[in-house]
C-alpha cells in the first residue's frame, strides 16, 4: 500500500512540475512578503538567471520604488488583487520597468491557514509591441491600397491621355486625308499622297501596339520571360537607334516564381524608358541571372545621371519623376532589397534582389 507520505510527495511533485512549466511567472511569498518561490518563467520575466538571486529576498525588490514605501504597503497591494487582475509596471533586475498582469491568490496550510501569497503574472509588453505593430501594419495595408488606387488612377488619365493624343490625332489625320483623296476625283492637285496616309496608320498601329505592351505583355505569357526581355530592348533599340542596349541573361525559367516574372519585367521597363528619357547616354545594359543565391537584376546605363533625392521627391508624379518609388515598391513587395546609384555625370545603376531564403522559394 502506498503511504500518505508518499502520495503526498507524489501530489507536491506534480504541483511543482505544473509550477515550473507554466508560462506564466509565478511568485509564492510568505506572511512577511519575502518571495519564497519563483519558476523559470518569473526568472525570465524579471531578468534573473538563478533562483536564489530571487528567492529570500523582500518582494518590494520586484515594485517601483515611488508608491511603495514599507512592507505594509506591498501587503495592501497583494491583498487588494485577492482574485482580481492588476496591470502594473514590475522592476527587472537590470532596473527596466515591463508591464504585467498580476492576479494575487492566498497560499492555505493543512489547518487552511494563510501562510502566504501566490502571484501568477503574465508580461504584457510582447502583446503591446505586437499590437503596436498590427496598428502599423494596417496603417501601411491602409496606404497602400490608398496609393493602389491613386496609381490606377492616374495610369487610367495617362492612358486617356495617350490615346487622345496619339491614336485620336492619328485617326483624325487619317480620316482628313481620305476624305481629301474622296475630293481627289474633282481635283487630283490637291490630294494628299496614299504613301502619307499608310504612314500615318503605321504609325497609329505602332501606338497602339506599345500602349497594349505598356498594359499587359503578352509576350511574356506567350514565349516566356528571356523572349519578353530580349524583345522589350530591341523595340526600344528600335524606336531609339542611338541607345545600344545590351541584354546579359542567365537564369532558367523555373528559376522564377510566376507571380515575380512580370514584376522583373515592368522594373525593366521601367528602367529603360527612365534611360532613353532621362540619361541621354549612348549604352544600357540589363542583366538578369538566378541562382541558389538567389535573383539578381541590375540595370545600368553611362548617362548624365542625376540627384536622388529629388528624383525621389517626384517618384509620385508620373509626368515629372523617374518611377523609382514604383521600381522600390515592386521590389519590395515581394520580399526583395532595392538599391539605387547614380551621381551626375557618371550614370545610374540600379538593382533589384530577392535572395533565396529556402530551398523552393526566393520570397515569402
Amino acid at each position: 500500500m502506498e503511504s500518505v507520505k508518499e502520495k503526498s510527495s507524489a501530489i507536491l511533485h506534480i504541483v511543482y512540475h505544473a509550477l515550473e512549466s507554466s508560462l506564466n511567472g509565478i511568485l509564492i511569498t510568505n506572511l512577511k512578503s519575502r518571495i519564497v518561490y519563483a519558476n523559470t518563467s518569473a526568472l525570465n520575466l524579471l531578468g534573473y538567471a538563478k533562483k536564489k538571486e530571487l528567492v529570500g529576498h523582500p518582494v518590494s525588490s520586484i515594485f517601483h520604488q515611488e508608491p511603495i514605501q514599507t512592507l505594509k504597503d506591498i501587503y495592501v497591494i497583494l491583498k487588494s488583487t485577492e482574485h482580481k487582475t492588476l496591470r502594473l509596471p514590475l522592476l527587472t533586475q537590470q532596473g527596466k520597468s515591463v508591464l504585467v498582469e498580476m492576479a494575487v491568490s492566498n497560499v492555505y496550510n493543512k489547518e487552511k491557514r494563510i501562510i502566504g501569497k501566490m502571484a501568477s503574472i503574465l508580461d504584457l509588453t510582447a502583446n503591446l509591441a505586437l499590437k503596436k505593430n498590427l496598428v502599423k501594419a494596417e496603417s501601411r495595408i491602409h496606404h497602400l491600397s490608398s496609393k493602389i488606387l491613386e496609381t490606377e488612377e492616374k495610369q487610367r488619365k495617362i492612358m486617356a491621355r495617350e490615346l487622345h493624343d496619339a491614336v485620336g490625332s492619328n485617326l483624325a489625320a487619317v480620316k482628313l486625308a481620305l476624305e481629301s483623296r474622296k475630293e481627289a476625283f474633282n481635283d487630283p492637285s490637291h490630294a494628299i499622297p496614299l504613301s502619307q496616309i499608310i504612314h500615318i496608320i503605321e504609325k497609329t498601329m505602332d501606338e497602339i501596339h506599345a500602349i497594349s505592351r505598356n498594359l499587359s505583355p503578352a509576350i511574356l505569357d506567350k514565349l516566356g520571360l528571356k523572349k519578353a526581355i530580349e524583345s522589350l530592348c530591341r523595340e526600344i533599340a528600335r524606336i531609339h537607334p542611338s541607345i545600344r542596349i545590351d541584354c546579359t541573361m542567365d537564369f532558367h525559367s523555373q528559376d522564377i516564381p510566376e507571380p515575380l516574372k512580370i514584376v522583373l519585367y515592368r522594373i525593366i521597363q521601367e528602367a529603360l524608358n527612365n534611360a532613353v528619357k532621362h540619361s541621354h547616354g549612348p549604352h544600357v545594359q540589363v542583366m538578369l541571372k538566378a541562382d541558389d543565391e538567389g535573383i539578381d537584376l541590375e540595370i545600368a546605363d553611362n548617362g548624365q545621371g542625376f540627384d536622388l533625392t529629388q528624383a525621389f521627391a517626384d517618384s509620385g508624379d508620373p509626368s515629372r519623376g523617374l518611377g523609382l518609388q514604383s521600381m522600390q515598391e515592386r521590389t519590395e513587395w515581394y520580399g526583395g532589397h532595392f538599391e539605387i546609384f547614380s551621381e551626375e555625370h557618371k550614370g545610374t545603376r540600379i538593382r533589384s534582389v530577392w535572395p533565396m531564403k529556402n530551398e523552393s522559394r526566393p520570397f515569402p
